[in-house]
């Protein structure tokens, strides 16, 4: 439910989506390589994200529950794109998520979205050794 929320607001941003390759999933149209589902396929060009929800904790009110979850978006690379461009392409996505306001896109999903926070972008590989970076997001929403 919040990874998609998480890729809409990328994708809402005017520059993260330009920094990333795009992919053709199945509108027959190329679009930002952002992957919620399933890994990155080795046929994606890079730079591509991937979007995880990984935990996060249950709190809420008497009528009301919430959640401070956490996600993590992996801006991941190959070994002929450049530090340099994969540094800059996960660092407009961490400004793209960053204490933007995501109630628009987690409202018709049964939450209302709180807050964003974007831990900077640490240098990670993946298991095929090619680099990336991972931005852990807590995201904190409470049900509609």
């Amino acid at each position: 439910m919040l990874a998609e929320s998480v890729r809409d607001l990328i994708v809402a941003d005017a520059i993260a989506p330009t920094l990333l390759a795009t992919h053709e999933f199945t509108t027959g149209v190329g679009e930002p390589a952002i992957f919620t589902d399933d890994r990155i396929p080795e046929d994606c060009a890079r730079p591509a994200v991937e979007i995880l929800e990984t935990g996060g904790d249950e709190w809420g009110t008497r009528t009301r529950s919430g959640m401070d979850s956490v996600v993590s978006v992996r801006v991941m690379g190959n070994r002929v794109i450049s530090q340099l461009v994969l540094r800059e392409a996960a660092m407009a996505v961490r400004e793209a998520l960053n204490r933007k306001d995501i109630h628009p896109y987690t409202s018709g999903r049964g939450y209302d979205g709180i807050a964003v926070f974007a831990d900077a972008p640490s240098a990670i590989t993946d298991e095929n050794g090619f680099p990336g970076y991972l931005i852990a997001l807590r995201i904190v929403v409470i049900e509609n």
